[in-house]
């Protein structure tokens, strides 16, 4: 049986338009103002720098998250921008050479499995059909 993996890298500016179009749907993601910076570091973690202006001040607010915790916002992109996503594959965000990184696994026996970079790497997995969190930080 064929073996399919795809991975879909976001561009800085594809990072920061997945922010806002998430921002716009969960008001609670990060607090009103504009998103400066958008950077994935490769320790697996995203900085999203918020900038807010209150009469003539403007601060900046810098909010780290998990790559982990991009899962849906990077859904929410791929389906905005006519990506389609299969719906039984097992989805991966991890950071790729400083890009976000979304991968996707489907009829990948377990010889296979072992090898994919996001299981070595610390990359977080994501089922559809399992959304329940496991012990191996799968949801």
């Amino acid at each position: 049986m064929a073996q399919e993996i795809r991975n879909i890298i976001l561009s800085p500016e594809e990072l920061v338009a997945t922010v806002e179009s998430y921002r716009r749907t969960t008001p609670h993601f990060l607090p009103d103002g504009k998103i400066v910076e958008c950077k994935a570091l490769n320790d697996e973690s995203i900085v999203v720098g918020v900038e807010t202006t209150y009469g003539n001040s403007t601060q900046r607010a810098d909010f780290t998250f998990k790559a982990a915790d991009f899962f849906k916002p990077l859904l929410r992109f791929c389906l905005e921008n006519n990506i389609v996503l299969p719906f039984g594959g097992k989805k991966f965000v991890s950071i790729v050479n400083g890009s976000v990184s979304l991968q996707i696994v489907l009829r990948m026996d377990a010889e296979v499995m072992d090898n994919v970079s996001p299981l070595q790497g610390g990359g977080s997995a994501f089922s559809e059909k399992n959304p329940n969190k496991t012990a191996s930080s799968s949801i």
